[in-house]
């Protein structure tokens, strides 16, 4: 029981799996959409992506492709990039959420919690910095 409260492995399966169901009812919603409703598109970053660039030296390049390779083969008509970040592992984690506007060309941090929240938003910023030269490079293209 103890291996699978601070299993980091497990945490991400179960953020890819909520990201997937979400994926799933956007899919539905896009096939019989209701015109009462305004849609989004919305690119949602693997929950690994954020493991990926703070842990870098366990997971050398790794980053490639878990955060420049879908930002710079998004679609044109992207709206918003979703990144989940969870901190920490078992029983002391928390997860966040980083997003970027490109209508505003902004990051924003979405955080539930007030304790911590200079290191969640430290560690947003790393994030952010990281995403900003494969979102210019999409910009651009």
């Amino acid at each position: 029981m103890q291996a699978l409260v601070h299993n980091e492995s497990l945490e991400a399966d179960l953020l890819r799996y909520a990201v997937y169901k979400i994926r799933e009812a956007c899919r539905k919603a896009q096939q019989n959409p209701d015109p009462k409703k305004e849609y989004h598109s919305v690119l949602y970053l693997d929950a690994s992506a954020w493991l990926h660039v703070d842990r870098s030296q366990l997971f050398s390049g790794q980053d490639k492709d878990s955060v420049d390779k879908p930002i710079l083969e998004m679609d044109k008509n992207v709206d918003k990039i979703m990144i989940p970040m969870c901190h920490g592992a078992g029983l002391g984690s928390h997860c966040t959420l980083l997003i970027f506007y490109f209508k505003e060309k902004r990051f924003v941090h979405y955080n539930s919690l007030k304790s911590g929240k200079h290191t969640y938003e430290k560690s947003a910023k790393k994030m952010a910095d990281r995403c900003l030269d494969p979102i210019n490079n999409f910009l651009v293209q």
